[in-house]
């Protein structure tokens, strides 16, 4: 779960914060009370910037010398300067003079459990708790000491109650998930949460940020995108539980319309990897509803990813065919089926489509050769599309290459007797070149080789499949 400085700095500390910083730089005379130092001083360490922690600190005890607060944040700053005797000095000194303060006994707790004194630190923590301390500070504090110990069961059960209490504190949220995968407690855990949920606050989003992390781990992907769904039905467009729900989504097979969802997500995707296959989602979603200026508008951005440029391409001539910009089709097809070195290669099937379509769009002006070219480069690169097979023998048909076409399907069918397509177009060509019966004859094998090559037919030679002869035959398979 992300974290955010903006999730624990209070806005009052932080102007307060830049009085000081204001009249530390123009030399002013700086007074405060010791409660606006002690913000100023956890400001500070907030941010982990403790040169100016111990600056404040020296400050404030320079007008408030005998101030016990100032004391006790002066330990603090030495446990996080990992100075554990020292802080333990400095909590007993002010505990000698104040039995009263709770802090004393979590910063005795904090360092003895970093000292390797567990057993005195877990007993510091129980006097915390005895003294008024915040049950969040305690089970924390028993959290980090069990943790240290790799007891990661009872450090579990300490977050369990912190979770409880104070669910809104990121770190805390973090730690239980952690937690619960080292204690591989994982399903425990998230039944925890969703009790926690339905029991608390049905509304607490980083209960539903947990919960949806937790069956992530699980590997519960539909549970885990159900979770973040949630979320951003409670806030929508949150970042966090659209990247989240992304994730889950490559690891199942979704066949909803997400449209929506990836729409909502592209701006803020930071990953290459990821913002990619994003933007390829997008791209076919918009190509599936024939929104071709959109799916454009994908593949655009896609061309300033180097490794999917030839993708790109190959995607931008296919979108242009179909929106008839046939020189900017042709012009993005050929780019692609070059291809930019920096580039992922087309692989065999994609750049035998990318000759399909560069066939059709010069056979929309005409370009006679070229479309029986490039058709035949791609029936060679892939000799089992069936498509580029009857699209290629209808260009040698009507281009007045009919012998050629015959040729073609003769050596085809030399090496598979079998092969419905090629039967299928055998007998086209014998139907245009007059021989009805013996198309019949061809176009019967092809049909009870494979019924598909009657929708083949209907397709591709419409003009053929309107004659009572066929429309019989094909009624006698059915």
């Amino acid at each position: 779960m992300e974290d955010s400085l903006d999730n624990y700095l209070d806005c009052d500390a932080e102007e307060l914060v830049q009085r000081y910083e204001t009249m530390m730089e123009e030399n002013k005379s700086v007074f405060f009370d010791v409660d606006e130092y002690l913000a100023i001083i956890e400001t500070y360490l907030l941010i982990s910037d403790l040169s100016k922690a111990q600056i404040a600190l020296k400050r404030a005890q320079q007008q408030y010398p005998t101030a016990l607060e100032l004391k006790l944040k002066q330990a603090e700053i030495c446990l996080e300067l990992k100075l554990y005797a020292k802080a333990v000095t400095l909590a007993e000194e002010v505990s000698a003079i104040e039995s009263g303060f709770f802090e004393v006994y979590l910063i005795k707790g904090h360092a003895y459990t970093n000292e390797k004194k567990y057993g005195k630190a877990e007993a510091q923590f129980e006097k915390a708790l005895q003294n008024g301390a915040d049950l969040v500070d305690v089970h924390l504090g028993k959290a980090e000491n069990f943790i240290a110990q790799k007891h990661y069961e009872e450090a579990l059960e300490s977050l369990k109650i912190v979770l409880a209490e104070d669910p809104d504190t990121t770190n805390t949220c973090n730690r239980f998930i952690e937690m619960a995968c080292q204690a591989n407690k994982k399903e425990e855990a998230a039944e925890y949460v969703s009790k926690l949920i339905s029991d608390k606050d049905p509304y607490n989003i980083k209960y539903w940020k947990v919960l949806a992390e937790l069956y992530a781990e699980c590997q519960c992907y539909e549970k885990a995108i159900e979770a973040n769904d949630y979320v951003l039905a409670i806030v929508p467009n949150e970042e966090e539980a659209l990247i989240n729900k992304f994730h889950c989504l490559n690891h199942i097979d979704y066949q909803g319309d997400l449209l929506d969802f990836y729409e909502a997500l592209e701006p803020i995707v930071q990953e290459e990897e990821e913002h990619i296959s994003v933007l390829l989602k997008m791209g076919a979603r918009y190509e599936l509803d024939m929104e071709n200026e959109k799916a454009e508008e994908c593949y655009k951005k896609l061309l300033f990813y180097g490794i999917e440029k030839n993708y790109a391409l190959y995607k931008l001539g296919v979108l242009n065919n179909k929106m008839y910009q046939i020189e900017t089709a042709v012009y993005y097809l050929n780019l692609a089926i070059e291809g930019d070195d920096a580039s992922t290669p087309l692989d065999k099937e994609v750049k035998a489509s990318a000759y399909h379509w560069l066939a059709r769009s010069c056979s929309f002006v005409e370009q006679e050769e070229q479309a029986q070219e490039n058709e035949k480069k791609a029936i060679d690169l892939d000799p089992d599309q069936k498509e580029y097979l009857y699209t290629y023998v209808l260009y040698l048909y009507t281009f007045g290459n009919i012998e050629k076409a015959k040729e073609y399907i003769e050596e085809r069918l030399s090496h598979s007797t079998s092969h419905a397509p090629s039967l299928l177009m055998y007998g086209a060509i014998w139907y245009y070149m007059e021989k009805k019966e013996e198309a019949l004859s061809w176009f019967a094998k092809a049909f009870m080789t494979d019924k598909d090559t009657i929708k083949d037919a209907d397709k591709y030679l419409a003009d053929i499949m309107e004659d009572p002869k066929l429309e019989k035959l094909v009624d006698s398979i059915d």
